[in-house]
């Protein structure tokens, strides 16, 4: 049973991907789930994952492919849950080079909307670019 309403359940994380295997994949590792609508319509499953000494809340939602949907469930997500942590999980299939559980992050982040014939590379790189945190990294 559904359950719409603007109260969400409290949730720690929140996972998105764009496609129904991924969906499927990370639905595998939760336990008693349940159907949340977002009041915008975005479907999510929230279910418990077990740790050692306790269980973190989780919900998962397939937001299909596109980096402006992508932007705008993100947000929605992080809005209505306030989660402590988000990621996009993912087959990443535009890369050749990983296998199946390989954890793929990003050294640079590039602000796509650029129109990149129109500047030279030095001003992408301080105005349309940023790098991935040093922290992360380690």
């Amino acid at each position: 049973m559904a359950q719409e309403g603007p109260a969400p359940p409290m949730c720690e994380v929140i996972i998105l991907t764009a496609l129904p295997i991924e969906f499927q994949a990370v639905l595998a590792h939760l336990q008693e789930t349940r159907e949340i609508i977002h009041p915008q319509g975005t479907i999510y499953r929230v279910g418990s994952f077990a740790r050692e000494s306790d269980r973190l809340q989780v919900a998962v939602a397939q937001i299909g492919m596109g980096g402006g949907s992508a932007a705008v469930e993100t947000e929605r997500a992080i809005h209505f849950f306030r989660p402590h942590l988000l990621f996009f999980v993912g087959i990443a299939g535009g890369l050749k080079d990983v296998q199946l559980s390989d954890v793929v992050l990003p050294l640079l982040r590039v602000d796509k909307s650029i129109n990149l014939c129109k500047y030279p590379s030095d001003w992408f790189f301080r105005h349309g670019a940023a790098r991935t945190g040093h922290l992360i990294l380690e």
